[in-house]
């Protein structure tokens, strides 16, 4: 009965990572989502906070943001255009409204795989191998450490988990 119960617990907790599977897959179905969350690499630490204080913010004006910025937020060109000064692309009012929600959609929903691989709820192998590289790439460390203290605790545990492990000689996170 023991071996049986147990057995029944893995299936159990790999059944939950492919229930995080596909909440993520049907998160990035919503392109809006899925193009905002690229948003997030170009930021710097001024931009984050601004972010996260809720004010205007400004990305670089690159090929790849203005396509973003154009879909996203159903700009034109000339929307564009107006809003690019010296480089940089300034995004304020509906459209830094429009960006914040996709990008707080795709946080929750790596907070809920952050929260299921913490609390050794879903396979914690299969969670690091599905969804480690989404978690610890793309400057989203960066962007969360500007974040208010109470969001997100999942997420940065499991970023401060995957530093720690990938410098063990005590050296502090990796920036």
């Amino acid at each position: 009965m023991r071996k049986q119960y147990e057995m029944d617990h893995e299936r159990s907790r790999r059944e939950t990572v492919i229930k995080l599977q596909k909440l993520w897959i049907e998160t990035l179905s919503d392109t809006r989502t899925g193009h905002s969350r690229n948003l997030i690499k170009d930021m710097t630490p001024t931009v984050c906070k601004n972010f996260w204080e809720e004010k205007d913010i400004t990305v670089e004006d690159t090929p790849g943001n203005r396509q973003i910025l154009l879909y996203v937020c159903s700009c034109n060109e000339g929307d564009l255009n107006m809003m690019s000064s010296k480089g940089m692309i300034k995004i304020e009012g509906k459209n830094l409204a429009i960006i914040s929600a996709h990008l707080i959609k795709y946080l929750n929903v790596l907070e809920v795989i952050c929260t299921a691989w913490n609390d050794n709820v879903g396979d914690q192998e299969m969670i690091e191998k599905e969804f480690g590289s989404s978690i610890t790439k793309g400057n989203l460390d960066s962007f969360l450490l500007r974040s208010p203290d109470d969001r997100f605790l999942s997420i940065k545990a499991y970023i401060m988990k995957q530093q720690s492990d990938n410098n063990p000689k005590g050296k502090g996170p990796i920036k």
